[in-house]
């Protein structure tokens, strides 16, 4: 069986907080599951987001400058209206998956 998941994360002028897991139960009735992908951005980091817990490194397209990991929160700044910056984590790539993550915006000045 093929499993395949391109984890895409697109920022369009936010930023935000997020914790990311992945996971595809081992057997359709069973508990257990597999993690491919996890994130808690438990870092600090500049230029980028490092790499996430599982699943590798994230790869940024866009400006990496933009990007930066605070502990429990992975973010970007400066992105201008109608701007995109996209992060991937290129490594994972799995389907008929459950996603589980949260995500924070900030509240807006309008």
């Amino acid at each position: 069986m093929s499993h395949r998941l391109f984890l895409v994360v697109c920022l369009i002028a936010v930023t935000f907080a997020v914790t990311m897991r992945f996971a595809v139960p081992s057997t359709p009735l069973a508990a257990a599951v597999t993690t491919y992908a996890s994130d808690t951005f438990n870092r600090s980091a500049t230029g980028g987001w490092g790499a996430a817990d599982t699943g590798g490194a994230w790869a940024i397209s866009g400006t990496p400058a933009a990007w930066s990991v605070s502990p429990s929160a992975g973010g970007t700044v400066n992105v201008p209206p109608n701007g995109q910056e996209r992060g991937t984590l290129s490594a994972v790539a799995v389907r008929d998956v459950e996603i589980l993550n949260k995500v924070v915006l900030p509240r807006s000045s309008q």
